[in-house]
C-alpha cells in the first residue's frame, strides 16, 4: 500500500527520532528518516494508518537501505495487528485504483 504517515522509530542504541512511511504490506515497510542504522538493527516503530485509529506498535527488523531509506521487516505482529493492517488495506485498495 502507497501511504504518507508519520513513523516513530526507537533503535536499541539511541533516542527515539521521526521518519515518514511510503510504502507498507503485511511484512514490512519502507521509510525515510535521518538516522544512521544498519542492516540487521533490531527498531520498533510506532504509527498510525490511514483510516485507522489503532496506534502501532511493532518490532521490526532493518532488511535494506539505500541512504536514509530503509526496508524494514516486521516481526511478532499481534493479530490484532495483523487484522488492522488488512482491513486498511482493503480500504487503501478501494481508494487508490
Amino acid at each position: 500500500m502507497s501511504i504518507d504517515v508519520s513513523v516513530r522509530i526507537t533503535a536499541s542504541s539511541g533516542a527515539p527520532t521521526f521518519g515518514r512511511a511510503h510504502d507498507v504490506s503485511s511484512m514490512g515497510m519502507s521509510l525515510y528518516a535521518a538516522v544512521e542504522l544498519a542492516i540487521g538493527d533490531q527498531i520498533r516503530v510506532e504509527f498510525i494508518l490511514p483510516n485507522s485509529r489503532l496506534k502501532l506498535n511493532i518490532k521490526a527488523v532493518i532488511r535494506n537501505r539505500i541512504g536514509f531509506r530503509y526496508g524494514i521487516q516486521f516481526e511478532d505482529l499481534t493479530p490484532a495487528e495483523s487484522a488492522e493492517m488488512a482491513r486498511v488495506a482493503g480500504i487503501l485498495a478501494l481508494t487508490q485504483s
